[in-house]
């Protein structure tokens, strides 16, 4: 089937014209016009933006009171001063421009900032009938609100990221924290050789607390075992995250298979020191089972391989913690026996 052309308007001026198109065509016959056309330095002083034509010496040939209102004075006051007498370090950034201008440049936007305010700087030169650049206009736009709610933005975007890093609960960077700073720390370890350390904590018969003295015991229990493991890493690199549920990891930076026990004693002796009722548990206080692994982080392999290698150990340690009896420390590599140190750190009661 052939296609059927669309119908085309009539002219506007045919015998066959329409009243309507007739009402159009005298519509866009007719051309707004003044009845008495404004001077151009009524247009110059109106303009909602502060303007300055300046010549090469920095003199003021014309100028808005926007523009004047940045040196307290009036327009009539400002015409006819040199910038230079008024503002040297401005009157060099014109200079400056004349310069780019005169070998066929331009000078890009910028901002500027004076008594609290802040404006948007636009420069252009003014040309003689030679084509010579004889003068410079700067034309000011005042963008301070813009600016102070584009900081309150950032500040605001910043607190619901770091909002998004923590655990409401217990204060501490949450666990997708955790895994961007371990990808870091696996980065910075390709740049330069040395070692990282990750401790993951658990607390030990965690269900039988809930189910005992419940819920909001339990939450409140998870929230005081987090502040006393935070209080004893010592260094401000070390990172103490909430890995989900009960249990808690720690990033040692720069720190080996020895330096992580000792942190994992510390941590596990404050958790201890706060004498937490657990009428679950053997021990008859609050106590935690840690895996912690060490890696050189070789190169060869993903980060995100050598991290999920990493975690994996730390937590084939804990596995061999909680085996052995919970209440202690276990490492995953040829170290564990010195772990025995830290081995019933809570005597069972009873």
């Amino acid at each position: 089937m052939q296609r059927q052309q669309p119908k085309l308007p009539r002219d506007i001026g045919g015998a066959a014209h329409s009243p309507r198109a007739h009402s159009m065509s005298k519509l866009l016959s007719r051309k707004p016009s003044l009845a008495v056309p404004l001077p151009f330095e009524t247009l110059f002083n109106a303009a909602p933006v502060g303007l300055v034509v300046l010549d090469r010496s920095t003199r003021v040939l014309q100028v808005n009171d926007k523009y004047a209102k940045l040196f307290g004075i009036t327009a009539d006051a400002l015409t006819g001063l040199k910038i230079s007498d008024l503002d040297p370090e401005g009157s060099a950034n014109i200079h400056r421009d004349f310069t780019v201008f005169d070998a066929g440049g331009s000078v890009p936007d910028h901002e500027f900032a004076r008594d609290g305010q802040t404006y948007h700087v636009s420069v252009a030169p003014v040309r003689d009938a030679a084509g010579q650049v004889a003068a410079v206009q700067v034309a000011l736009v005042d963008i301070s609100e813009e600016v102070r709610i584009g900081r309150e933005l950032a500040d605001a975007n910043n607190r619901l990221k770091e909002i998004a890093r923590h655990d409401h609960l217990t204060g501490l960077y949450n666990r997708g924290y955790f895994e961007d700073a371990l990808t870091r720390e696996f980065k910075r370890l390709n740049r330069r050789t040395g070692v990282l350390s990750i401790v993951l904590i658990d607390v030990d018969h965690f269900k039988q607390f809930n189910d005992f003295y419940g819920h909001i015991a339990g939450d409140q229990c998870l929230a005081d075992v987090a502040t006393a493991a935070k209080s004893a890493l010592l260094r401000p690199g070390d990172y103490l995250c909430r890995y989900g549920g009960e249990e808690l990891v720690a990033i040692l930076a720069d720190t080996g298979a020895e330096g992580a026990l000792l942190a994992a004693g510390r941590m596990s002796e404050a958790i201890v020191a706060l004498r937490i009722p657990h009428a679950r548990s053997p021990f008859g206080i609050v106590t935690v089972s840690m895996g912690a692994a060490t890696t050189d982080g070789r190169p060869g392999k993903s980060v995100q391989h050598k991290r999920d290698q990493l975690v994996g150990a730390a937590d084939r340690a804990l596995y061999l913690a909680k085996a052995r009896g919970r209440n202690r420390i276990a490492l995953a590599d040829d170290l564990e026996a010195e772990a025995a140190r830290f081995s019933g750190l809570a005597e069972a009661s009873g």
